[in-house]
């Protein structure tokens, strides 16, 4: 077959990945299909740093709260503890969330995390805030009644800075969308490659996992996505994987907080799911 033939017989080959891909060439013929599923997100890079704003995104440590504004509180009347808090006016614009206020997230501080296996999008122990027009000097800064409290199941072992960066995902194999965007789930759309089926796994799995903290784009989960029936359209609101030993999920899971597009619209955060999973 001459030159000029195999590039008309592979026309896939005229649309390549962009930089930081490098596909094996029995995925190659199949970029434009994994392209389509494209989505805009935000990547989260965290570290740790004791020394940040009250106003500040961060992992752990103190939130934002109005003065007089009563602490979260779980069923069992105690402090909940302050997993994240995202200031949008340090993130990208990313199109159908804010772009500005404080989002802030608390769970319970007992074993599970706060998690409620028969309702998810029950805010008994665990608790979403926003502050759509935060101000410093209207903030409290009196934290007092938590100096002495050990949060003794946190997942978060000290505070740690956010940068937020906007990036694209890819394919998403653990999230429901793959079977929307593939026409067939994730383990029967590798079942097509025969023989090959095992090293495409293992490829797709290690470049559009959907691993890492991050707003928006494509949820990764360690058993299996919680959105089915009518959860089916809730997008990614927040992401927290686990890190080295600075973040654990169980043993090294990852925690996912969901909203359906219109609530998020309307900035409305009462009924946002939240899940958590790990091997």
């Amino acid at each position: 077959m001459g030159l000029f033939s195999f590039f008309k017989k592979n026309k896939h080959l005229n649309s390549q990945p962009p930089p930081g891909i490098s596909l094996s060439y029995t995925l190659l013929p199949h970029w434009q299909e994994i392209e389509k599923s494209k989505l805009e997100y935000i990547k989260i890079e965290a570290s740790t740093n004791e020394r940040l704003g009250l106003m500040q995104s961060k992992f752990g440590g103190l939130m934002y709260l109005p003065k007089g504004f009563a602490y979260p509180l779980d069923t069992d009347g105690r402090y909940m503890y302050p997993l994240a808090q995202i200031n949008f006016a340090e993130v990208p614009v990313l199109n159908g969330y804010p772009e500005k206020g404080i989002l802030e997230f608390y769970i319970s501080n007992n074993d599970i995390y706060g998690l409620n296996l028969d309702d998810r999008t029950k805010q008994d122990n665990f608790r979403i805030l926003y502050f759509e027009d935060a101000e410093e000097e209207k903030a409290e800064k009196d934290f007092s009644f938590l100096k002495d409290l050990v949060f003794d199941y946190a997942p978060i072992t000290s505070q740690m800075e956010l940068r937020f960066l906007k990036a694209v995902d890819y394919a998403g194999i653990s999230d429901l969308r793959f079977a929307k965007n593939f026409g067939i789930n994730f383990y029967s759309w590798t079942e097509r490659f025969g023989d090959r089926e095992e090293a495409v796994f293992e490829e797709m799995s290690e470049k559009f996992s959907g691993w890492g903290h991050k707003i928006g784009g494509y949820a990764d989960f360690t058993q299996e996505d919680p959105r089915y029936g009518p959860n089916e359209d809730w997008i990614l609101l927040l992401q927290i994987s686990s890190q080295h030993n600075d973040i654990m999920w169980g043993d090294y899971g990852v925690c996912n907080f969901f909203i359906h597009p219109n609530d998020l619209k309307n900035k409305d955060f009462s009924k946002v799911m939240y899940n958590w999973d790990c091997t």
